[in-house]
């Protein structure tokens, strides 16, 4: 199932656009570790994937260690979620900040174009939620660290 997919039979407002801003395009990462996560992170936050993949500061985070995670990044990373493949999600703080937000998915050059608040209630209906136990939905913001 892609990304576009689950959200057609979830009914949140997307579209799939081959023009967009960059900037404002989300990747996802998965990280390895005792918690399998996935981290949303807003291309210009990235810098350098040193930048973004402070270890040690994951390793903190996660609260495991060691932690490896796939450089090359994954489309439909909410239908990953949706199949429970994840543990926990990470998400910059920042995407809340912008008007919309670009996921990477199949199809080349494709995105989704989605709204923040949608993107934040998708990943509570799959069951991230700041408030529960867990899986848990971890708020940190890459943009200041």
């Amino acid at each position: 199932m892609t990304d576009a997919a689950l959200l057609r039979e979830k009914n949140y407002s997307h579209n799939v656009v081959y023009e967009f801003d960059r900037s404002k395009q989300i990747r996802t990462f998965i990280l390895e570790s005792s918690h399998r996560a996935l981290i949303f992170v807003c291309e210009d936050n990235l810098g350098s994937e040193e930048a973004l993949l402070d270890l040690s500061v994951l390793e903190k985070l996660l609260e495991s260690s060691p932690v490896t995670y796939n450089p090359g990044g994954v489309v439909d990373a909410l239908s990953l979620v949706a199949k429970g493949n994840i543990e926990r999600v990470i998400l910059d703080e920042s995407v809340f900040d912008r008007d919309v937000v670009y996921l990477q998915t199949v199809g080349r050059n494709a995105a989704i174009e989605i709204r923040p608040d949608d993107l934040r209630k998708i990943l509570a209906d799959l069951g991230f939620d700041s408030e529960s136990d867990k899986p848990k939905l971890i708020t940190y913001d890459f943009g200041y660290a």
